[in-house]
């Protein structure tokens, strides 16, 4: 951008100028917008329910699969 900003000086053009008036910022990048203006805790999901931590679910997907829900014989 910068040697695009010093020909159009040299030049007396506005190429840089027109260029970032023309751009649309596409869905993506406001989302990485609003990322970097929000803080850690809003980024992320403290939301676990009482049934499971989160932790097991996601390693075992039913309660069947997680070992701490198994009952020893």
């Amino acid at each position: 951008m910068k040697m695009v900003q010093e020909l159009d000086k040299q030049n007396h053009t506005t190429i840089l100028q027109d260029m970032i008036e023309q751009a649309e910022l596409k869905d993506k990048h406001k989302h990485l917008l609003q990322l970097e203006k929000s803080t850690i805790e809003e980024r992320i999901d403290t939301a676990v329910s009482k049934e499971n931590d989160g932790y097991r679910h996601f390693l075992f997907p039913s309660p069947q699969g997680c070992p701490s829900t198994q009952e020893s014989t």
